[in-house]
């Protein structure tokens, strides 16, 4: 009679054991899951700026031009992170792609 007990106990404690090894590892793919949503969604909001800058913000694209071709490439990254409400590494790149004609 102990040695089922002792094999019941054992064997809970090992399912026990299992559960909690898979839940650290699914909680750890969500985590990294929720970092990609964040990316995505980050890079679907400098998209979306992209075409409503071309489309209804044309006041800032002359502005960011201008201090373009002013050689003032900073001061017009920096305009635009401040309008748009964006990192520096994507309003360098929107700036980019407006410098570049893309």
């Amino acid at each position: 009679m102990d040695t089922v007990l002792t094999i019941v106990l054992v064997a809970s404690w090992a399912v026990i054991l299992l559960g909690l090894f898979l839940y650290e590892r699914l909680d750890r793919r969500v985590a990294a899951l929720h970092v990609q949503v964040e990316q995505l969604l980050r890079l679907q909001r400098t998209l979306m700026t992209h075409v409503n800058a071309d489309a209804a913000d044309t006041e800032m694209v002359q502005l960011l031009r201008n201090l373009l071709s002013e050689g003032k490439t900073y001061e017009a990254i920096v305009s635009y992170r401040a309008y748009a409400g964006v990192s520096y590494k994507e309003a360098k790149a929107f700036i980019d792609a407006l410098r570049t004609g893309a």
